[in-house]
């Protein structure tokens, strides 16, 4: 599950900061090189959570595999979500992203307002 921007995760729950018990993110000016966590600054990305998990990880970072990254450093991912081409759902990302199925066919099949080249990963675009 997601939970982040102004969102937090209490008792197995997403829910929104304003319903949550306080135990608020200690508030600091940012100096040079820090990254924003969402509500305070730390060194890096991996250092926004303070243990306090994905919760803790927004701004310039995003809660990844159990980890906090920089936003700019995160996975693709394919945009739109589980997108096909227009002949069907087997023509998919994990399609084209085999041999070189983007160059003979990845501009054409467009669906979902995309082709595979603007949509997956496999193929350069995603986001």
């Amino acid at each position: 599950y997601w939970c982040n921007g102004e969102c937090i995760w209490e008792n197995n729950q997403c829910i929104h900061q304003s319903d949550s018990s306080p135990v608020p993110a200690p508030f600091n000016e940012p100096t040079d090189n820090q990254v924003s966590c969402g509500g305070h600054f730390a060194l890096s990305c991996a250092e926004c959570p303070q243990g306090n998990g994905a919760s803790w990880c927004n701004g310039d970072c995003v809660w990844e595999n159990g980890q906090c990254v920089d936003d700019d450093d995160a996975a693709c991912q394919d945009s739109p979500s589980g997108w096909y081409d227009s002949d069907g759902p087997y023509y998919n990302c994990d399609w084209y992203g085999e041999g070189n199925r983007c160059s003979s066919y990845g501009d054409n099949y467009r669906n979902m307002g995309a082709t595979a080249n603007e949509a997956c990963c496999s193929c350069g675009g995603g986001v």
